[in-house]
């Protein structure tokens, strides 16, 4: 599993032409301005809990401004993650093949994006004003203003991905560039351009899937997408665009409906960025620092200390964060480093960092358990009381390799500190 891609999964090496430039500046601009938009979230979050806690009376409408920016705050940022290359893929399947190979991959997953986000901005036609005819509850805000981050989001993600065509297509050779263009563009002037086309390439598809019901077609669809290097996110898109395509009681307008409709009616769902939020501002401001000289205080004296120290850290960061991908980022920059210096093999310090890192969605607060706990209709609370057990045996049972490991490779031992500096560090960890 790569953690990014490049619309796909092939590094696109690009020169620093003006046009790319231009991109780099363009999208820094929008991650501010996604970042502007997150904390103006977690302010209104803050604020109301605050209130709640008060016992004051919440402001009008207070609780639907995050919600409404949360729509945008994912279509922004899913454009902005685009073109920095940092969508999540599996590109294993796609890896198999040779450069041409990997190239002309590279150059579908992205024609088959840019064709998806297309067609999500002709559905906006209709879904924006009809969005617009309703108000929300509390605000009165016109919900077309809402409705309208998603053909926004669908026209800024658009040209990394013509980018990432446009790259692959120049490494091809002539007459492979021309085998690829040629059935590509023909399918998409057809589809989009040709009255009547659409129609004339659903009937021979439907036909190949008419022993199938619509959950397969989903499901196969979704898992062809995801092998072939499509981000996993989109090709969620992908899969439920091309069910709703082929089976005409389910009209594809649902598919953004929906995704609006999931992200602006659940408060819950807005711990997931804000967890991401935390686990970043704890990174960034020496919190990690501070928690691997508490670890290191602990259980550093012991043989493969630092091996400890790894799983210590990783149990206590992901009682922060929530997430695997902050906890591997945040602690990964200080320990694999540091774990190379005092003589432990690379390939040992990077393998334990990844695999403690599982434990930051077991161990409470955990983005995984409230998403969980959101779809099932279940306590969060009683979540994250059923993770503390679970996640404290996983890191004990890690400890158990690391100390076979350890041992067979005769790792160091960190000195024991002194009664000061280990009271220094408990209290420099309780805040």
């Amino acid at each position: 599993m790569a953690a990014h891609a490049t619309g796909g999964v092939v590094s696109v090496e690009t020169t620093r032409s003006p046009v790319i430039r231009a991109m780099d500046g363009f999208y820094t601009m929008l991650g501010w301005v996604a970042g502007l938009i997150l904390a103006v979230m977690a302010a209104c979050v803050c604020l109301s809990v605050i209130m709640r806690w008060t016992g004051s009376q919440a402001l009008e409408g207070l609780d639907e401004v995050p919600r409404y920016l949360f729509v945008w705050l994912v279509a922004i940022g899913g454009a902005v993650a685009m073109h920095k290359n940092e969508h999540t893929v599996l590109d294993y399947f796609v890896n198999l093949f040779g450069p041409t190979g990997r190239t002309v991959m590279m150059v579908l997953q992205n024609v088959v994006m840019i064709a998806t986000f297309l067609f999500l901005i002709q559905l906006s036609i209709i879904l924006v004003p009809n969005a617009g005819l309703q108000t929300s509850p509390s605000l009165g805000l016109n919900l077309g203003w809402v409705f309208l981050a998603v053909p926004v989001g669908a026209a800024l993600i658009l040209p990394p991905m013509v980018r990432n065509v446009v790259i692959g297509l120049g490494r091809l050779g002539s007459s492979a560039r021309m085998a690829v263009m040629l059935p590509l563009a023909a399918i998409l002037i057809i589809w989009f351009l040709v009255p009547g086309g659409a129609e004339a390439l659903r009937q021979p598809v439907i036909g190949m899937l008419s022993g199938l019901n619509m959950a397969a077609v989903l499901l196969i669809v979704f898992m062809a997408a995801i092998i072939a290097g499509v981000p996993i996110g989109i090709a969620l898109a992908v899969g439920a665009f091309a069910t709703a395509l082929f089976y005409r009681p389910v009209h594809p307008i649902i598919v953004p409906t929906k995704f609006v409709g999931l992200l602006s009616d659940s408060y819950l769902l807005l711990s997931a960025p804000l967890f991401i939020l935390a686990g970043n501002i704890a990174a960034r401001g020496g919190v990690a620092r501070v928690l691997i000289d508490l670890a290191t205080a602990l259980v550093g004296r012991f043989r493969g200390g630092l091996a400890y120290v790894n799983i210590g850290d990783s149990m206590m960061f992901g009682g922060i964060s929530g997430s695997a991908v902050a906890d591997v980022s945040a602690l990964g920059t200080f320990l694999i480093p540091q774990m190379e210096r005092k003589g432990y093999d690379r390939d040992f310090a990077t393998a334990l960092t990844v695999s403690t890192a599982v434990v930051a969605p077991i161990i409470p607060p955990s983005i995984i358990a409230v998403i969980f706990a959101w779809m099932a209709d279940e306590s969060v609370a009683a979540m994250f009381a059923a993770g503390v057990i679970p996640g404290i045996l996983v890191g004990l049972g890690m400890a158990v390799p690391v100390y076979i490991i350890s041992k067979q490779r005769n790792y160091p031992r960190e000195a024991p500190p002194t009664l000061k500096e280990f009271t220094w560090a408990v209290l420099r960890a309780l805040p």
